[in-house]
């Protein structure tokens, strides 16, 4: 496959996904892999459930131990409560979506997810309001976990796994030639190796983004 070829040839997108995509810009394989990250979470290990409030953004871990709609009629929120089961079950974290009542359907009891926010205090508890998430499954782990993975500008309609998913499947398969990265700044480097670097960094990146 090469760079210059549409997205209807690669494996895993069809559909709505295309459809999405094509809005967001993204309608060959060099747009789905000039579609950068713009950050990254250290998944080789989570930051501990906070016991208040107060702190920066986090990146959490856990088992959704229960979920509930809540005041739907105005200001209704849907809400889950994740618990630390990796720590033993001893801290537990409430999130809520507010106005967003179909994530019953994407969120439920039993689930491992994901968690990435900012604590804030709310009627004495601890709780994550809007907290970007990913509902961990173990098909396609070594994309979604374990490593330093890449968070992308959000695409309407297409989940971070299911973007993420495609660009390393483009990664495995396209013609490394064929690519044009923006700068190139060592010629002698091969390019599929810089797009493969920056969407899943190496070793000297997961160097810098630990030190970070």
């Amino acid at each position: 496959m090469k760079a210059t070829d549409s997205l209807l040839e690669l494996p895993g997108v069809r559909g709505r996904d295309l459809e999405a995509l094509r809005v967001s810009g993204i309608e060959r394989v060099a747009d789905l892999l000039n579609w950068l990250p713009k950050r990254y979470e250290d998944r080789r290990r989570f930051d501990a459930f906070p016991a208040q409030a107060g702190s920066g953004a986090v990146c959490l871990r856990g088992l959704v131990i229960d979920t509930q709609r809540k005041g739907f009629g105005g200001k209704g929120f849907y809400e889950a409560v994740v618990e630390d089961h990796a720590g033993g079950g001893l801290s537990r974290m409430t999130c809520r979506w507010f106005n967003m009542p179909f994530l019953q359907k994407v969120i439920a009891t039993g689930h491992e997810v994901v968690l990435y926010g900012k604590p804030k205090e709310s009627r004495g508890k601890v709780v994550m309001d809007h907290p970007e998430f990913e509902v961990v499954s173990d098909e396609g782990r070594r994309v979604h976990l374990e490593q330093i993975v890449p968070i992308y500008k959000n695409v309407s309609g297409i989940p971070q796994r299911k973007l993420r998913e495609a660009i390393f499947c483009a990664l495995e398969i396209v013609e490394g030639d064929s690519l044009v990265p923006v700068h190139d700044v060592d010629p002698t480097y091969p390019r599929i190796e810089a797009f493969r670097e920056l969407h899943f960094p190496g070793e000297l990146a997961q160097a810098d983004a630990a030190r970070r």
